[in-house]
């Protein structure tokens, strides 16, 4: 599940050539989600999910958890609402 989109601020120093410190500030956007296995709330960066997948349309798992364990349950559940056989190569939109 999606939650919500926040900006962290990271700072940084760095010296330059003549030896002076020089503070600076870089700004990353990140998107916090709640994994739908189990319940924990995760973080990724903005610039490592596709914007459109930063929704509740899409189902959303920590690095924690196998993903591809929950998708074929996620399979079993809508071939049981879909009323579908296992082996049907029919495909509903």
């Amino acid at each position: 599940m999606f939650i919500k989109k926040t900006t962290k601020i990271y700072l940084h120093q760095r010296e330059s050539k003549l030896g002076k410190i020089h503070n600076f500030k870089r700004r990353r956007s990140v998107y916090h989600f709640k994994c739908d296995v189990c319940e924990k709330e995760f973080v990724r960066d903005r610039s490592k999910v596709t914007p459109s997948r930063a929704s509740n349309n899409f189902h959303h798992v920590c690095s924690s958890c196998d993903v591809h364990r929950y998708a074929q349950k996620v399979g079993v559940e809508m071939r049981k609402i879909w009323q579908m056989d296992a082996s049907s190569t029919e495909i509903k939109l």
